[in-house]
């Protein structure tokens, strides 16, 4: 099975993308529920939010947006799912995100900085629970990647499945928002590392890209979000849904 993630990063109640995750080159794409009424009019299955604002300080300030948008995103017609990131690093914040209807709630500092929020969460969430892996030049990057975290991507991910995590969101921060093309090599590499299953993130620029992606799905990519690629029209959404669910 292979999956697209339209992604929407939220900060302040709107629709934002950084350049190479960078907070002080960011472009406002406005009003989050005319996109989510775009993603929804093109057939996609999933839907991707990131609470910014929560992972530079852990408030989650839009938490009654991010219901809004998954109650909207799910009353439409056909199977709708939704995964949330963004500041989770403790158990009270991925409750929160289930309670709100979240599919999947995604770690990224906690999995690096507590390691034994994972196990509970696991025992509470299950499948529910991904791993985001944010790296530059291969290293993790951490709290909003304005930290590095000293740890390679690939032994990050090793020790996260030893522990039972099945599913990971690898992004190369240094093509996140860049339009530059996807990490291909470098994602299905940390899927056979890992002997996880890894949805593919930054770049995306193209339906070429999206399809060089989902040919390689036989070594474990799942899917990938796409940002930049539809909010900027380089990307026409509809079509890359017709192509991966035709």
């Amino acid at each position: 099975m292979f999956d697209l993630y339209p992604a929407l990063d939220l900060s302040q109640g709107r629709v934002v993308r950084l350049y190479k995750g960078d907070f002080a080159r960011v472009d406002d794409y406005g009003d989050p529920r005319h996109w989510l009424s775009r993603i929804t009019e093109a057939g996609a299955r999933w839907l991707h939010l990131v609470d910014l604002d929560a992972a530079r300080d852990t408030r989650l300030a839009q938490h009654a947006l991010i219901r809004t948008l998954i109650e909207q995103f799910k009353q439409g017609p056909g199977p709708h799912y939704v995964q949330v990131g963004g500041g989770m690093r403790t158990e009270a914040a991925v409750t929160t995100m289930l309670e709100c209807g979240a599919d999947r709630v995604i770690l990224g500092t906690a999995a690096v900085e507590d390691p034994e929020l994972v196990d509970r969460l696991l025992d509470k969430a299950g499948d529910k629970l991904a791993i985001a892996i944010d790296a530059r030049a291969g290293r993790v990057a951490k709290r909003g990647w304005l930290e590095e975290a000293h740890v390679s991507a690939f032994d990050l991910a090793r020790s996260m499945r030893a522990r039972g995590v099945k599913t990971f969101i690898y992004t190369d921060i240094e093509r996140d928002g860049t339009l530059g093309g996807p990490e291909i090599e470098q994602t299905v590499a940390l899927a056979k590392e890992s002997g996880g299953s890894v949805i593919a993130s930054g770049g995306v620029a193209t339906l070429e890209d999206v399809l060089s992606l989902y040919e390689r799905r036989a070594e474990g990519i799942i899917g990938v979000i796409i940002g930049r690629a539809y909010l900027s029209g380089a990307l026409d959404l509809r079509e890359a849904v017709k192509h991966v669910y035709s």
